[in-house]
Order: structure tokens, then sequence, then C-alpha cells
């Protein structure tokens, strides 16, 4: 998923972006954020500003999940 480019002549200095996930994937996302007692924005910020920042790996398939993010 890319950002959407900038459009010339606009005044506005967010851009909005859309993903398209299955709907368990957002269930799941939904029901992490509820017991993690946040709303999803909030998760959602913390897990980008977390990829941002680097502090996010690749999970191997097979490993045991580590808790956190």
């Amino acid at each position: 998923m890319a950002l959407p480019q900038i459009e010339g002549g606009l005044k506005d200095k967010t851009r909005k972006v859309y993903a398209e996930i299955p709907a368990e994937s957002y269930l799941n996302f939904e029901m992490e954020a509820s017991r993690r007692g946040v709303t999803p924005y909030r998760l959602a910020s913390a897990i980008i500003a977390e990829y941002l920042a680097g502090g996010l790996v690749e999970q191997q398939p097979g490993t045991d999940r580590k808790e956190g993010f």
C-alpha cells in the first residue's frame, strides 16, 4: 500500500489512505484494541509509530507470538 499523491493546488496538509482488509482481520484488530483498553485508532497509531521507528520485525511462520506489537 502506498500513500496517495499530493494533488497540486490543495491546501489540506493531510492525505487520506484507505486499506481493504478481510473482515476477520478487522474484527481481530477491534478485539485486540478492546483487550488493551484503547480505541482502534489509538492502537493503529501506536503500531504505525512503532513501524516508523523501526521497532517492528517480521515474524517468521511457525514462531511463537511475542506479547506487545
